[in-house]
């Protein structure tokens, strides 16, 4: 999976120079909120655990991006979470270490300029591609990472000063992670009869960061 996402990102970005207007380059660094997954709730010593996940942590990244048209952008997104397994239950927590999660994403941005600020522009995106929970070490027992598939959308403001070509950006972006499907019932039709149906548990990701950009007029 790891590598057929940053084919794909190659692949995007090798593509944009034929039509590109501007080349755009960013690096950002902020907060990230994380929320994990549930599984069968197990009684150790230590207390009783229903959850598992990365905690809130520090973040940071950088995008690599070519407008191909006015407002229009796409790009390769890559962001490293630096935080810790944990895993949770009622009134327990029990920090196992530390976990990198990692998100490679192709992007597909919109920009649009302020009427009554033509320095500053609101922008969203969205990406496909996936996140990677980093291998970790608990005791003597080292455990492998894990990709899964996962979808990234984000919202904010950039300022250029007087069309300058280093700029700065906000920016809010969610990811939700696929990590398991749990069974969720029976569903029953008069004509096709009964089938048993499954939820998908998602592992989710908000991240609240600034930056700086460098554009490159081509």
């Amino acid at each position: 999976m790891f590598k057929r996402v940053l084919c794909c990102g190659a692949l995007l970005l090798a593509a944009a120079p034929a039509s590109a207007q501007v080349l755009e380059i960013g690096a950002h660094a902020g907060y990230t909120l994380s929320e994990g997954v549930e599984f069968p709730t197990i009684v150790t010593p230590a207390g009783t655990f229903n959850g598992v996940g990365p905690t809130d942590d520090f973040s940071w990244g950088f995008t690599v991006g070519a407008r191909v048209r006015q407002g229009l952008g796409i790009g390769f997104l890559f962001d490293r979470q630096q935080s810790d397994l944990e895993i949770t239950g009622p009134g327990a927590s029990r920090n196992l270490g530390a976990m990198n999660v990692d998100n490679y994403h192709g992007i597909f941005s919109f920009d649009y300029p302020l009427p009554s600020n033509p320095d500053v522009a609101g922008f969203f995106f969205l990406g496909l591609g996936a996140t990677t929970y980093g291998s970790i070490t608990v005791g003597a027992i080292e455990l492998d990472g894990e990709t899964q598939f996962s979808t990234t959308w984000g919202a904010g403001l950039k300022f250029n000063p007087g069309a300058r070509p280093i700029g700065f950006r906000a920016a809010v972006r969610w990811t939700p992670t696929y990590i398991k499907s749990d069974y969720g019932g029976v569903w029953c039709d008069p004509y096709w009869g009964c089938s048993s149906y499954s939820d998908a548990d998602y592992s989710h990701q908000v991240e609240f960061a600034g930056g700086i950009t460098y554009r490159i007029n081509l």
